[in-house]
């Protein structure tokens, strides 16, 4: 079967339309929250371009786009920042709950509290209007501190408290850090542009999994955690936790192009290049190396990481004509932050789960249920034979 092609089938007097695996090159449906331009170079937001919005908005401004279809003006702005930081809790009982889990895979911390949210929701399945957006807001706000406690009531015993005193992606950094460092300006901006950066792309395997669940009206809730479970896979989520432990394994910058040069002769994976949207040039790593160029003014980590990347970004350009990724950005800055690397998909959660409710709401609101039509390949003909017989020997 084609990989590139689709192709007409017409099967019992019906006509089918056969695409290729993965749903490669293959347009389902459209919408209006993300999508790349029409010249193939960059994703979209809402009519903004994402390199733009990933520089100049703050988590909230960007929250609200992707929402709302529309940058907030001033009052917008403070209600939606009051609503967010108002819900940046999370019941006892849900704390008890995550006491009881064990050390374990991060992402199933956010899955396993994202349906209890549900469950403590009087009524889910409500699908009106603001009561959508309300949840949305409540499952952006409250999903950095299911993981944050998640991860440190397992490991080190202590529950982490939000400061709803300050903006989202500051108390964010400060949760993930373990609650008692509180991260400087520049380190609070590099790691809210990620979070911007990561907030929507198109439809991904963990949105097109929202979406999925979202078109047989199930709740957001259920949608999310279907999203959570989609991202957790390594090949989605899991790629700059993978990146940051090629470049740790690589050491030191000299030793980067021989590392390549080894790595494509086995014909093996580089870490943190290639995409299957951006072919020439990732926009979104332009931002984020202007941070991590910040952060290298004064930390050394930093600029041997960014030294690293040099050579590896060279070394596969010369090689094989492919470009980095913004996930071998992410895991230079995030491991020059401090966030343990086992943290990097939850991160990636927190952020895109702004993505994921605003798809959410796209798809019950002009919804049809995705129930693709499959083909059979296996055998016919067979008729039951009782147990007796067919297990003579």
């Amino acid at each position: 079967m084609s990989t590139t092609l689709c192709e007409k089938v017409v099967r019992e007097g019906r006509e089918f339309v056969r695409v290729p695996k993965g749903l490669a090159n293959v347009i389902i449906d459209q919408t209006t929250i993300s999508g790349v331009d029409p010249e193939g170079k960059e994703t979209i937001y809402r009519g903004y371009l994402i390199s733009d919005i990933g520089k100049h908005a703050s988590f909230e401004e960007a929250a609200y786009l992707i929402l709302y279809g529309e940058l907030p003006c001033d009052e917008e702005l403070k209600e939606f920042s009051r609503k967010l930081n108002s819900e940046r809790w999370i019941p006892t009982k849900l704390i008890d709950a995550l006491k009881t889990v064990p050390i374990t895979h991060p992402m199933y911390y956010g899955a396993f509290g994202v349906l209890l949210l549900g469950m403590y929701d009087p009524n889910p399945d409500d699908m009106s209007r603001d009561t959508l957006y309300d949840r949305a807001i409540k499952i952006i706000a409250k999903l950095p501190v299911i993981f944050a406690n998640g991860w440190y009531l397992s490991r080190h015993g202590h529950e982490i408290k939000p400061d709803q005193s300050l903006r989202h992606a500051g108390d964010v950094l400060r949760m993930i850090l373990g609650g008692g460092i509180m991260p400087g300006d520049i380190e609070i901006r590099a790691f809210e542009s990620s979070l911007v950066l990561y907030m929507d792309h198109g439809f991904n395997a963990s949105t097109f999994t929202n979406r999925v669940i979202a078109s047989t009206l199930s709740d957001m809730y259920s949608a999310v955690a279907g999203a959570i479970g989609a991202l957790k896979g390594p090949l989605h989520g899991g790629a700059n936790q993978r990146a940051l432990e090629m470049m740790l394994e690589i050491g030191e910058p000299e030793k980067a192009r021989a590392y390549v040069e080894e790595k494509l002769k086995k014909k093996e994976k580089i870490m943190g290049f290639g995409h299957r949207v951006y072919k020439v040039h990732d926009p979104r790593t332009d931002v984020l190396r202007e941070w991590l160029s910040k952060l290298a003014e004064y930390n050394p980590e930093a600029r041997k990481f960014l030294a690293m990347i040099d050579e590896l970004e060279k070394a596969m350009w010369e090689l094989k004509k492919i470009p980095s990724n913004v996930d071998l950005y992410t895991a230079a800055l995030y491991h020059v932050l401090g966030i343990p690397k086992d943290l990097y998909t939850p991160i990636f959660a927190i952020a895109r789960v702004v993505g994921w409710t605003a798809h959410y709401i796209e798809q019950v609101t002009h919804n049809k249920i995705i129930r693709p039509k499959e083909e059979y390949v296996g055998p016919t003909g067979f008729k039951y034979i009782p147990i007796e017989e067919r297990c003579k020997r």
